[in-house]
């Protein structure tokens, strides 16, 4: 159970990012970004500056990411040499994760939270954790009204948010519970997805928190360690993710866990 889970993403091409700022005007509408574009514009003193000394205090996170995207595919459009930054490789991963739960029951809900700032990362968490297991999974449902979670025929999902600075317990009972009592999923027993990537150490650092078993109480099969990062490369950003996977062997009679995030469970 000790070794770490990798997952590194491609470095997005200039077609990649074209794509995804598309996919994402047209997800969550023109006019969001058009009055985003006019609001920073009209707050330049000059007049003239179209909005670039703009502190993005007041603006959605989504919206700024989107703007800082269009400026760099215009330079790298101007001088042929494209090198896609840390918000390039946010865009497109949200596009490589939306793209597969675009049909999924509940997606708009969840997605709308990040035109919301207080809950923009957590719902990318909660997005990249979803479509990674979607791809074996079937039937997925997010139950929305702010739920950090989804399930399908046989599990419930739940994503777990540590307050900043917080190291255990990683969850309040009252998260757990919320988790656990959505209509028609009382039978389902729960898989934990651990967001650190607030912490500034390393997954390895939690390695005798896996151990706890507090942590895999009963009706829990598995908690996961994870954390996001957007290290930069020779040719520009790019995601990758670390995961520390823990198995309740006494509640699922599992010993290993294998793959990305996707654990070796039973049908």
């Amino acid at each position: 159970m000790g070794a770490v889970v990798c997952y590194s993403g491609k470095i997005y091409s200039y077609e990649d990012i074209e794509k995804a700022a598309d996919f994402i005007e047209f997800l969550f509408g023109k006019n969001f970004f058009k009055s985003g574009v006019e609001r920073i514009k009209d707050s330049d003193p000059s007049g003239a500056g179209m909005g670039r000394e703009y502190s993005g205090k007041e603006e959605a996170k989504l919206f700024l990411a989107w703007h800082r995207v269009r400026e760099e595919l215009a330079f790298g459009g101007l001088d042929g040499v494209y090198r896609p930054g840390r918000y390039g490789a946010l865009l497109g991963s949200l596009w490589e994760d939306l793209m597969p739960l675009s049909k999924v029951p509940g997606i708009e809900e969840t997605a709308a939270g990040l035109m919301d700032n207080h809950a923009f990362e957590k719902t990318i968490f909660l997005l990249f954790v979803a479509s990674r297991l979607f791809i074996s999974q079937k039937d997925i449902i997010f139950p929305g009204n702010g739920l950090n979670c989804f399930y399908d025929q046989n599990y419930i999902y739940k994503c777990v948010f540590p307050a900043p600075g917080q190291i255990y317990p990683f969850y309040s009972p009252e998260e757990i519970t919320a988790a656990s009592q959505i209509a028609g999923c009382e039978d389902r027993q729960q898989l934990r997805y651990i967001d650190m990537t607030r912490s500034d150490k390393p997954l390895s650092h939690y390695e005798g928190i896996l151990r706890d078993n507090s942590l895999l109480e009963s009706g829990t099969l598995a908690a996961v360690l994870c954390k996001i990062e957007f290290p930069s490369g020779t040719a520009g950003y790019y995601r990758k993710v670390c995961c520390r996977p823990a198995v309740n062997e006494k509640t699922s009679g599992l010993s290993q866990a294998e793959g990305f995030l996707k654990l070796n469970l039973p049908d």
